[in-house]
């Protein structure tokens, strides 16, 4: 990834303390924000986040107990992060409309805070986002933690940089401490553990709020999987994105496929980022030079 360079500060909102970063410069296009997955943060957008600053001014920022963002007493519902994004964007000298990008998990507290504030956002991307009626097994969850269990002791135990040595040196050498920095944090698997669990209830929330887009909105989907067991997963999430954008509002919305990604590799391959941010680029250009006006 080339270098780019960026403004980083960490808010303090009452109750919260939020991290967020700016990059790029404000021009014709949209402001954008940056909504991180499940278990992410701002580091979930290090490939597409340059490609984007390049054309217009980009916001990204880890959400309450993510990231360099400290846990609060809020909670994790939607409600809880519309609450404090919305005091966020307050304090930031962001563009509106902005156009809300949200990224797995992301893509449901992107849908409801521009379900509490359309006027606020002039369109939605939601990047292999979270359905509200996919169902994640609690199975699933509990695997998940497993890994991250195990992962989290490697970082610790010091076990991570021999890894890396006899991987051929294959992640560049920051983005690899930083991954072991954040992985060994203490709070980190208890943090993730408790957003996992929330997803039932930002499910809720949404749904309680608009099951319907109200907003132009652009769906890019994986059309893979990582392993053939997600297979069945892939086919539902796909069926009901497709139920989603069958209402979206004309004729600015629309869905791509990118055939060869899988929901991690979507993020984190260089080549399908340049992918995503392309859609993304030619969708902010669509929406004109006065976004909901």
């Amino acid at each position: 990834m080339s270098t780019h360079s960026f403004h980083e500060e960490t808010i303090h909102l009452g109750g919260s303390s939020l991290y967020y970063r700016v990059s790029g410069t404000a021009g014709a296009l949209p402001d954008v924000l940056l909504e991180h997955g499940g278990g992410g943060s701002t580091q979930d957008w290090r490939l597409i986040e340059p490609l984007l600053a390049a054309h217009t001014r980009v916001f990204s920022y880890d959400r309450a107990g993510s990231g360099t963002s400290p846990r609060d007493d809020l909670g994790r519902d939607a409600v809880a992060n519309s609450q404090r994004l919305s005091k966020l964007i307050g304090q930031l000298d962001i563009k509106k409309p902005f156009v809300l990008v949200g990224y797995s998990l992301g893509g449901l507290y992107a849908r409801h805070y521009a379900a509490l504030h359309p006027d606020q956002v002039a369109a939605i991307v939601l990047l292999d986002a979270t359905p509200t009626k996919h169902v994640i097994k609690k199975s699933e969850i509990q695997k998940a933690l497993r890994l991250l269990k195990a992962l989290h002791w490697v970082a610790r135990s010091g076990l991570a940089t021999l890894y890396w040595h006899l991987g051929s040196k294959k992640m560049e050498r920051e983005r690899f401490q930083g991954l072991v920095k954040k992985i060994s944090a203490p709070t980190f698997v208890p943090n993730v553990q408790e957003e996992l669990y929330a997803i039932p209830s930002v499910q809720a929330d949404v749904a309680g709020l608009s099951e319907q887009l109200t907003h132009p909105t652009l769906a890019v989907l994986a059309g893979t999987v990582g392993k053939p067991s997600e297979a069945a997963q892939l086919a539902e999430v796909r069926v009901l994105h497709d139920k989603l954008m069958l209402d979206a509002p004309a004729p600015l919305s629309r869905q791509v496929v990118v055939a060869e990604a899988n929901h991690s590799t979507l993020m984190s391959d260089a080549k399908n980022a340049e992918t995503v941010a392309g859609h993304v680029l030619a969708f902010l250009r669509s929406l004109g030079a006065n976004p909901r006006e």
